[in-house]
């Protein structure tokens, strides 16, 4: 019988929730600090914190765009910890990308006042749904990590992906996923397979090339 928890669920896309939001506007955003814009970006950067090795590759894409070693060091610091393998939390690939139904997390977060969820709207053909970040949230992101110093991990991962994700919606998001040959080649309803193999193949040529 399969088991989870689906607090550590609602903890994950609440640390997402505060790293991705952005300052409101409008006036449905009353009494919010900030908004997350889309259910289909969420899923895109729910992806990345459940498969480090994607977002390693992203890590090297950055290096090679900026040339900053700090990349290929957060990079390295993926496989040297061995997340591949230990954080790795499968998705499937659905219409839109990786998709999980995040209903049961959702509902522990807006029972407890700490999101709110605004009217749907359709953005490129996709009805999409803002996510408003109340005060509450962000106080009980700093109470998690008090009390729980362990969990620092999802609040550094959660602003890594925003980094990452550099203010992109969740269509260019999800583009960006599917260029991923082993992501774009899933079967619907399948299970994103992993890269490691190929990523780390690609993390030590860098290195090797640094280092020389």
């Amino acid at each position: 019988m399969e088991t989870r928890s689906y607090y550590l669920d609602a903890i994950r896309l609440l640390f997402i929730f505060v790293a991705g939001g952005e300052p409101p506007t409008g006036a449905n955003s009353e009494g919010a600090s900030l908004v997350f814009a889309g259910n289909t970006r969420l899923c895109a950067f729910d992806f990345w914190m459940r498969y480090p090795d994607y977002l390693a590759d992203e890590l090297l894409e950055r290096f090679d765009q900026t040339g900053d070693k700090a990349y290929l060091t957060l990079a390295e610091k993926i496989f040297s910890s061995e997340e591949p393998d230990l954080r790795r939390f499968p998705m499937i690939r659905w219409r839109f990308g990786a998709y999980e139904r995040m209903d049961d997390a959702l509902s522990i977060l807006l029972s407890r006042g700490l999101i709110r969820i605004g009217g749907r709207k359709l953005v490129d053909t996709v009805l999409e749904t803002d996510f408003f970040v109340m005060p509450k949230a962000i106080q009980t992101t700093t109470d998690i990590i008090s009390e729980y110093p362990t969990l620092q991990w999802y609040i550094d991962r959660a602003n890594l992906v925003a980094d990452i994700a550099n203010g992109r919606g969740g269509a260019a998001l999800k583009k960006r996923q599917y260029q991923r040959i082993e992501y774009a080649d899933t079967a619907l309803g399948e299970i994103i397979p992993s890269i490691t193999n190929d990523v780390l193949n690609r993390l030590e040529e860098k290195l090797n090339r640094v280092a020389t």
